[in-house]
């Protein structure tokens, strides 16, 4: 972990920042205000007499006796996405840890077989590192974009720009009058000139296990399908989290309204298997194309695996659906129906 006050300039630091070190930022008395927003910082770079002040994002810092608190450590990585900060009873940084250093804890919380094809955003747009900023602004204003995928000239995913960054440039690009705004370096007008290239291509069978420390782009045939974002993944660890002592978890719903509805029906579903099943564990998988696909197995200590798979246009209709299978099965097992212990 290195540790900057908030009164350097940007240039004394810039090239441990980029190499992906952990970078803390202090007040005059050691005190924690934040970590540097690298993205922030890639822009700013090329104006002489900046300071790290301008490029500090405020997080949340836990102390120590919080590490042994999954759910504030995932809550700390969503804020910043690297690596958290531990600070003693004045606030002054005492170390870092890093994503990679807890990625096994972390993965406890989704099964080994979950792959980026579960959890990919099919939603995607993507623009050339040559266009225009300024098209790319007027682009993401429009269709409502928080992001896109920069291609090279062969088609191969490169990086993500997100709006904000774009409209940073943008203003940065005006040339503003202070002194600590004054440019020494080229006009920022493409893609290219703030792109931070960090955007590695995976196979739609890969394990979630091994994108945990990085934006990636899901590749199928040379072609882009989709992207998993650490973020998306440290959101589903956090619902499983937080209902671990219901044994319900769920997939492949980044949408939080259709998540809630999903969990609710799961929860009243719980309670029926609570009478029949000893320590029944749900799971619930979903995959969105042009309807949804879902995918509902019901483990316990003293029944077979039950499976039932369908595909509907809502995902609150076919988790109805899916929960309506296995409950028949049941059903007819209890009443020594044949043929019934076949997954469906």
């Amino acid at each position: 972990m290195i540790i900057v006050r908030s009164d350097q300039e940007i240039r004394e630091i810039v090239n441990d920042v980029l190499a992906d070190k952990d970078v803390v930022v202090v007040d005059s008395e050691g005190r924690f205000l934040g970590v540097v927003d690298k993205r922030a910082m890639n822009i700013y770079r090329n104006y002489k007499n900046t300071k790290v002040e301008r490029v500090t994002k405020s997080i949340v810092a836990l102390t120590e006796h919080e590490l042994d608190n999954m759910q504030k450590i995932i809550e700390a990585l969503l804020e910043h996405g690297e690596f958290i900060v531990v600070v003693d009873s004045e606030r002054k940084p005492i170390k870092s840890i890093h994503i990679s250093e807890i990625k096994d804890e972390i993965m406890r919380y989704i099964p080994s077989d979950v792959t980026v094809r579960d959890v990919m955003d099919t939603n995607i747009s993507t623009v050339s590192d040559k266009e225009d900023l300024e098209n790319i602004k007027l682009l993401m204003f429009r269709e409502g974009l928080d992001y896109v995928i920069v291609i090279d000239q062969k088609k191969k995913p490169i990086g993500i720009i997100s709006y904000d960054e774009v409209l940073l440039a943008d203003i940065l690009s005006n040339k503003p009058g202070r002194k600590d705004f004054q440019r020494v370096g080229k006009l920022v007008k493409r893609v290219s000139d703030i792109l931070l290239k960090e955007l590695p291509s995976v196979s739609m069978k890969t394990p979630i296990s091994e994108v945990l420390d990085y934006d990636v782009a899901v590749v199928y045939d040379r072609v882009i399908k989709g992207i998993v974002k650490r973020k998306d993944v440290l959101r589903m660890v956090l619902r499983n989290l937080r209902y671990t002592t219901s044994n319900i978890s769920i997939f492949g719903l980044n949408d939080g309204y259709s998540y809630s509805i999903v969990m609710r029906e799961l929860v009243e579903f719980e309670n029926k298997l609570n009478r029949m099943l000893k320590n029944p564990r749900i799971t619930a998988r979903f995959k969105k194309s042009k309807t949804y696909e879902g995918k509902l197995t019901i483990h316990s200590d003293n029944y077979p695996i039950l499976i039932a798979e369908d595909v509907a246009h809502d995902p609150g209709i076919l988790i109805r659906n899916l929960i309506g299978i296995i409950m028949n099965r049941i059903s007819r097992k209890k009443k020594g129906k044949k043929n019934v212990d076949t997954d469906i």
